[in-house]
């Protein structure tokens, strides 16, 4: 686990963003983007790198295991409340922990094959974004599309900054659920030539410059849908880099492992789940 102090190794994939002590029935667990991602990355074989933000006795390691993470120090730990309902997620934040900013990414990580931008509270802006050279940057913009009230009751707005941000990326992807409306989806593909939305059971849409596709989500028993759209995000990010950036393959491969991600309670098993499949996956096409 390295400090900010400390010189940074290189690293295959960047997530930049805060991870999340949330409260659930079960007490505080940890979630956000790069917790989901960056676990998915490591079990693809990747080093992975995480530049957060969060309190100084949040447990890093456990939540983070083989990566290497900047943290910045902060009063409080992103906290979201997330409480399903028959018509959808609802959401409250309690609490928000630092910006993220250029200076925080150390120089060794600004030219990392993938870079995640993977912000939940607004964490981070477009000088973040300007920081970082690397061969695929994407973005999961869900939190640059949140607004919260004095309670913390989450809901949509348009992406914050996005003729900044948004020609910066290769990719983004937008979740349905995040959309104010379909005006606000033509703005941000205005402004960035490969948007996936992603659209749960029902698969997601690609809008690729002129071009859209659908790929469907195969049927499966959901369990707990919570870090798939971060799992679908890391999945499509990694094979758009493997396959010579062919969309509609990387969104198959992700929804596939996306879709699998669901039928498991937990972080651990969700990816202990994924790990079996790719395990099996690369040897089926060994002995082929």
């Amino acid at each position: 686990m390295a400090s900010r102090s400390e010189p940074a190794s290189p690293v295959d994939y960047l997530a930049i963003g805060h991870i999340t002590r949330d409260v659930s029935p079960h007490g505080y667990q940890a979630g956000g983007t790069v917790l989901y991602s960056g676990r998915l990355a490591t079990a693809l074989g990747m080093r992975v790198g995480v530049v957060t933000s969060t309190v100084p006795d949040f447990d890093l390691e456990r939540a983070l295991p083989a990566m290497t993470v900047v943290n910045i120090p902060a009063a409080h730990a992103t906290t979201f409340e997330n409480i399903l309902t028959p018509s959808g997620r609802r959401q409250i934040i309690h609490s928000v922990a630092e910006p993220l900013t250029r200076s925080h990414i150390p120089d060794a990580w600004q030219e990392t094959a993938i870079i995640h931008l993977a912000p939940l509270a607004g964490e981070i802006d477009e000088t973040t974004v300007t920081a970082c050279r690397g061969t695929f940057i994407g973005l999961t913009a869900q939190g640059l599309m949140r607004s919260w009230d004095a309670d913390g009751h989450v809901k949509p707005c348009a992406l914050r900054n996005a003729t900044a941000i948004l020609p910066e990326v290769d990719a983004v992807i937008v979740s349905q659920d995040d959309l104010v409306d379909a005006a606000d989806l033509a703005h941000i593909h205005s402004l960035a030539p490969l948007v996936v939305l992603t659209q749960g059971a029902k698969g997601c849409t690609i809008y690729d410059h002129e071009t859209v596709y659908h790929v469907a989500a195969p049927s499966v028993t959901e369990v707990n849908p919570i870090g798939a759209g971060d799992i679908f995000a890391a999945a499509f990010f990694i094979r758009m880099i493997d396959n010579g950036r062919q969309v509609v393959d990387s969104a198959e491969y992700a929804t596939q492992i996306a879709a699998l991600s669901v039928t498991q309670p937990t972080p651990d098993t969700k990816i202990q789940a994924i790990s079996r499949f790719v395990t099996q996956q690369t040897l089926q096409i060994t002995n082929t």
